[in-house]
């Protein structure tokens, strides 16, 4: 491996400040180590939070009473802010992607000027190689089009949800190309056919298709969401699911208190996740072969999701409480 030719980015996903007690702890984590091994750039993929109540008050006038109450309401405004720092100051580049809990609170615009974001969508180069992130967090319903905003997705049955519209599509047809440089697109939910990606990922994989028709153009797709770890190749490009930094949600049909009553009571959405001990995240190396990934291993913090019942039909691959290190042979 040449490495005069690599990138190496740190990567994790759904760190919910909104439900976790220890998100500060596990931010620290992932930055510690993503500066220990040369990290060049850390990518979020979507769910680390909506807003603090003073930024939303401020800015755009609303507070958290104005929230639907199906949300996920919590008080973490100071951990959000010391989030935000830690993110901010680590030194590093930071990448943001949108996930579906960012718009819980309000609007996209809400959750963009929150992150410094310059749209929801959008593209960087880093070394040899470029990056895109995608905004899949739209419904569709009656042949309209229709932004995630304010929890609306929650109150939609008859939508087809997620998926990633037209115009980004082409954007990102257009993008690839234009840049010319091997390409690895982030998003939120996963991009593939999987139980919870894109409803029209036929579409995406037919751009994907077009695209790699005559040279490598786009190698690798990794999406946050499902809070699972698992990797599938379609069309010669790898699809890489990457488990929560911080849980599974199994839901309040299977709570259990655990840490103890007194944090479950400060965190009361806690009791409805499997939550991992440790923090997950994944150092990428990449190369023009390949990608060298190097997972975290964790447990889970009390029963497991099978131990409590939870089907194994309930995600896409087995919940673990871990982000396996593998290859990808590109």
């Amino acid at each position: 491996m040449d490495m005069s030719e690599s990138v190496t980015f740190a990567v994790f996903a759904d760190l919910h400040v909104d439900i976790m007690h220890d998100s500060i702890a596990r931010v620290q984590a992932v930055i510690g180590a993503a500066k220990q091994k040369g990290a060049q750039f850390l990518v979020h993929l979507g769910d680390l939070t909506y807003p603090e109540e003073e930024f939303m008050r401020e800015r755009f006038g609303k507070t958290q009473s104005d929230m639907d109450p199906i949300a996920f309401r919590c008080t973490r405004n100071e951990e959000k802010r010391e989030v935000m720092r830690l993110l901010r100051e680590c030194g590093l580049p930071v990448w943001h992607t949108l996930g579906n809990h960012e718009c819980d609170a309000g609007t996209k615009e809400m959750a963009e000027a929150y992150f410094g974001m310059s749209a929801p969508f959008y593209s960087f180069d880093c070394g040899g190689f470029h990056f895109v992130v995608l905004d899949a967090n739209f419904m569709q319903e009656d042949g309209r089009i229709l932004d995630y905003e304010n929890t609306n997705y929650q109150h939609h049955p008859r939508a087809v949800m997620p998926v990633l519209p037209q115009e980004q599509i082409r954007w990102l047809e257009e993008d690839v190309i234009r840049s010319g440089k091997p390409t690895v697109v982030f998003s939120h939910q996963s991009l593939t056919d999987t139980q919870l990606g894109i409803r029209n990922h036929e579409e995406f994989q037919a751009a994907l298709d077009r695209l790699n028709a005559h040279e490598k153009r786009v190698l690798l797709c990794a999406n946050g969401h499902a809070h699972i770890d698992g990797v599938r190749r379609h069309g010669g490009v790898y699809f890489w699911d990457v488990n929560s930094i911080s849980n599974i949600w199994i839901g309040m049909r299977y709570a259990c208190v655990r840490y103890s009553e007194a944090i479950d009571r400060d965190y009361p959405y806690l009791k409805g996740t499997a939550p991992y001990r440790d923090p997950l995240y994944a150092i990428v190396t990449l190369t023009p072969e390949r990608a060298v990934i190097e997972g975290t291993r964790s447990e889970f913090a009390g029963p497991s999701p099978y131990d409590l019942g939870f089907p194994l039909s309930g995600s896409e691959y087995p919940s673990t409480a871990e982000i396996q290190s593998r290859t990808l042979v590109f």
